[in-house]
């Protein structure tokens, strides 16, 4: 009996010993090698585009009639690009010349107006890849370019109702 005490009593010590140590089984490793991971990424020239519309409210046929809008791109940081305006399609030489239709389909009726970086109206604004296009480098925010409008050739005389245009807004970069 004192023998079975023993070799339980060791056997409890030597379990308790190997617990303590934390070592159950060691490997020694000899020789160790090392290399290089590479991790890399491309941030692409990238740019978002939106606008707020130019409203010019009621008209009135006794004054040259101003409305503003906004253009606002994002683009990532050092993106160089440049903006431009669709033509109106009925003078084709890419100006900032517009036309407003009437949205009644039984009119003719049309307001003649002009776009342009400064309120005076002395910067067109027009197509990309003339001399009316906007550029642009990008310091990572948002980038806000009003647009202004005036009436143009416009002596009153027209039908009542509504008018409207719609100009495409484009970035290239």
């Amino acid at each position: 009996m004192k023998n079975t005490f023993l070799k339980t009593h060791t056997l409890g010590l030597t379990v308790a010993a190997v617990l303590a140590t934390g070592s159950f089984c060691t490997t020694s490793y000899a020789q160790q090698k090392g290399t290089t991971l590479q991790v890399k990424a491309t941030v692409a020239s990238e740019c978002d585009i939106g606008t707020n519309p130019i409203d010019f409210g009621v008209l009135s046929s006794t004054t040259v009639n101003k409305a503003q809008g906004l253009i606002y791109v994002y683009c990532n940081f050092g993106t160089h690009g440049k903006i431009g305006l669709s033509e109106s399609g009925r003078d084709g030489n890419g100006n900032s010349t517009h036309f407003m239709d009437s949205t009644d389909i039984n009119s003719n009726d049309s307001v003649k107006y002009q776009v342009t970086t400064d309120d005076a109206g002395t910067l067109p604004w027009g197509k990309l890849g003339t001399a009316y296009e906007q550029e642009f480098t990008s310091s990572g925010m948002f980038i806000n370019l009003p647009i202004y409008a005036q009436t143009i050739d416009y002596i009153g005389g027209l039908a009542s109702g509504a008018y409207l245009d719609n100009v495409t807004v484009t970035v290239e970069y």
